[in-house]
């Protein structure tokens, strides 16, 4: 029966599965006799330390770091331990590899994911947008939503400026739902990767506000640095105009969510739903009505004058029936 393929390097019976313990012992006492430990409880300089280490040995400063902090972590897993010195199945690159994984495991580490939505709070069933993905669908806008932890006014984003440099959180915000992409012609970098370029520079007197912001990638925004272009934003519709050294000229439309013209847009998509609906309602009740009449035929009574549902609701409601009707209409 073979043994397993991991221990069979501890084969008593093969020369080269005892040859390689051999090495592996003796580089695991090596670096155990030149490990300074005297030097880890003291306050000499570590980067001396090391630095005559590689003088005397030959060893990197890397490979001295990355040993010697493979031992302290062994050192703290007394069970680990043991079973290296025991098979030496474990050489030094490895002990190296269990290092860096049990860093991750103790280190303490918090992660913290921001991201934006942005939907209009004065339209029914207004669309979700998100900076990267754009108008969510209705299951994934549910979702976000109800992970929302606060919720930022951009018409007073709008408004709002600082006398600092960079933009507050909430400037950005707005600069960013009214820009959506690099403010570049052409350019569909996301805005949320970009940099907030003063059109007015802050240490010429620009404030640092939306109407004297624009979101551009680095690439585009060190071409605005180097003042090889110029550009002006339309305070009212956030359209970028930018003026070339040839003088002519050429014009970046805001798309983001806050920008105007996606403002009507989103009451024009509002509208539309709503009269869908409307729509959808009012084809089902005269579908209803047009299957009662199929299954009752003609009942003597008269007919409304149009064939519009709410006409007969109004009609059947105000004609009392000579007799009970056992069928009503499904109204």
């Amino acid at each position: 029966m073979s043994q397993p393929a991991s221990w069979s390097v501890l084969n008593p019976h093969s020369f080269y599965s005892r040859a390689r313990r051999v090495r592996a012992e003796a580089e695991y006492t090596y670096w155990r006799k030149l490990r300074p430990i005297a030097d880890i409880e003291s306050e000499e300089d570590w980067t001396t330390v090391t630095t005559r280490l590689h003088r005397d040995t030959g060893l990197t400063k890397t490979a001295l770091n990355r040993n010697f902090d493979a031992l302290d972590t062994l050192d703290q897993l007394p069970r680990l331990n043991a079973l290296v010195q025991e098979t030496f199945l474990l050489e030094m690159h490895h002990l190296a590899i269990i290092d860096a994984v049990v860093d991750l495991l103790l280190e303490p580490a918090t992660i913290q994911v921001n991201s934006l939505l942005y939907s209009a709070h004065d339209i029914a069933d207004a669309p979700v947008h998100h900076p990267t993905t754009g108008v969510l669908t209705e299951e994934a806008a549910k979702t976000l939503r109800e992970m929302v932890s606060h919720t930022l006014d951009m018409d007073e984003a709008q408004n709002a400026d600082t006398t600092a440099h960079d933009m507050t959180f909430r400037i950005r915000c707005f600069v960013i739902g009214r820009d959506w992409v690099c403010r570049w012609p052409g350019c569909n970098r996301k805005a949320v990767h970009a940099d907030g370029d003063h059109r007015i520079n802050h240490k010429d007197g620009g404030p640092t506000s939306a109407d004297n912001m624009a979101m551009l990638c680095r690439h585009h925004h060190n071409r605005k640095t180097d003042q090889q272009v110029t550009y002006l934003i339309d305070p009212v519709t956030g359209d970028v105009y930018w003026h070339f050294r040839d003088g002519t000229y050429a014009v970046d439309l805001a798309t983001g969510p806050l920008a105007p013209r996606e403002r009507r847009w989103v009451q024009t998509y509002a509208h539309r739903k709503g009269r869908a609906r409307e729509y959808a309602r009012r084809k089902a009740t005269v579908e209803r009505f047009e299957a009662y009449q199929a299954r009752h035929g003609k009942s003597g009574r008269p007919p409304p004058p149009v064939p519009d549902p709410l006409s007969f609701l109004a009609w059947h409601q105000t004609s009392p029936p000579e007799e009970a009707d056992p069928d009503p209409p499904p109204f």
